[in-house]
């Protein structure tokens, strides 16, 4: 990538970018500019990735051809306003974890091309979703820069901005994890010691989703009635759990953390 990139903010979520952008070597180093207001935090990430820091974040963005704001929401808003004026021709903000509109991040400079993003928590070890929403004014050439970096956390689906509210309830690990640590408390239940509980419920939801990966063409629902044997544990199993309205709850759960996520506009937790 022939590209500059410049960090605003030198938090958690740059230092796991600067450490995928360096093991993958899509970007020199010596093209990417990093600032934060505390000075111990930069001269720390300066000296472990060798990207270069700049003395301000008008430096920062004036020398980046992309600029990621990686900063908390409450800050976003002094940020944007410490960026006005800058020349933005050709240039694009990409805010990551930022609870605040594209719109905001316009106000910059007419004409600013503007990528929103919110990977979720599994971005940690690469396997994130990654929902983004863009103006007008971002080029083809540009999103397709912006996503080979973003590409390193996970994987990327466009959508509006509305949508990325949606992906951030129905992409949370909270509930997937409160499923997987309520099959280990079940099996303990049923006499299981706890190792082997977690053993079963680890290998049945990686197994289940391997066979939907082999599965071309095939629903969750038909793979539902596949394991469905008439008369039979799943379907004694199923039963319960219609009769306990487990589908609704889920449903309910995801939609009030929708609305939870446009309220705190779109930022996660």
């Amino acid at each position: 990538m022939e590209k500059s990139l410049g960090f605003i903010g030198a938090g958690h979520i740059t230092e796991m970018l600067l450490t995928k952008i360096v093991a993958s070597g899509i970007v020199n180093c010596d093209n990417v500019f990093v600032s934060d207001a505390n000075p111990e935090r930069l001269d720390w990430i300066g000296d472990k990735f060798g990207v270069r820091k700049g003395k301000s974040n008008r430096k920062v963005f004036e020398k980046s051809d992309i600029t990621l704001i990686c900063v908390q929401p409450r800050i976003a808003p002094f940020v944007v306003e410490d960026l006005k004026g800058e020349p933005v021709e050709g240039k694009v903000v990409l805010t990551i974890a930022a609870g605040v509109p594209m719109e905001a991040y316009e106000s910059i400079g007419e004409g600013l091309a503007v990528i929103r993003a919110l990977p979720n928590p599994p971005s940690q070890v690469g396997c994130a979703i990654i929902p983004y929403a863009m103006n007008r004014h971002v080029t083809e050439e540009q999103r397709a820069t912006v996503l080979e970096v973003l590409n390193l956390l996970g994987k990327c689906i466009p959508m509006n901005e509305d949508g990325i509210s949606v992906v951030t309830s129905l992409s949370s690990p909270a509930a997937v994890f409160l499923f997987l640590d309520t099959m280990v408390e079940a099996g303990v239940l049923c006499g299981l010691n706890r190792k082997d509980a977690v053993t079963v419920a680890h290998q049945t939801v990686y197994g289940c989703l391997r066979l939907w990966e082999s599965k071309e063409g095939k629903t969750f629902g038909d793979l539902i009635a596949d394991a469905s044997t008439p008369g039979g544990v799943s379907v004694e199993t199923l039963y319960v759990l219609d009769r306990l309205a487990f589908r609704g709850a889920l449903k309910e759960a995801y939609l009030k953390g929708a609305d939870k996520a446009r309220d705190q506009g779109g930022k996660r937790d």
